[in-house]
């Protein structure tokens, strides 16, 4: 079986004065019985603080699943600030 690769840049869709929140991709709302995502399934959204700072910069963060990685949050012009 080939291995995955997944992206470990990510865009972080808002922020606000206690959180920033992104789209995963690696984590589906639904699986099938065998581990796969289900066809109509979507990336899940990711929350986490922002210590109350909205300007543009990158976050790292440890993904845990079953092969942790480093996931990158670029925080930019096109992320929604509330």
């Amino acid at each position: 079986m080939p291995e995955i690769q997944i992206p470990s840049k990510v865009v972080a869709t808002e922020i606000d004065m206690f959180n920033f929140k992104y789209r995963c991709p690696c984590c589906y709302t639904s699986y099938k019985k065998d581990g796969e995502p289900r066809k109509n399934s979507f990336n899940k959204y990711h929350t986490h603080g922002s210590n109350g700072d909205l300007s543009n910069r990158i976050e790292t963060r440890t993904h845990h699943g079953l092969n942790p990685f480093e996931v990158t949050i670029i925080i930019d012009d096109t992320t929604v600030r509330k």
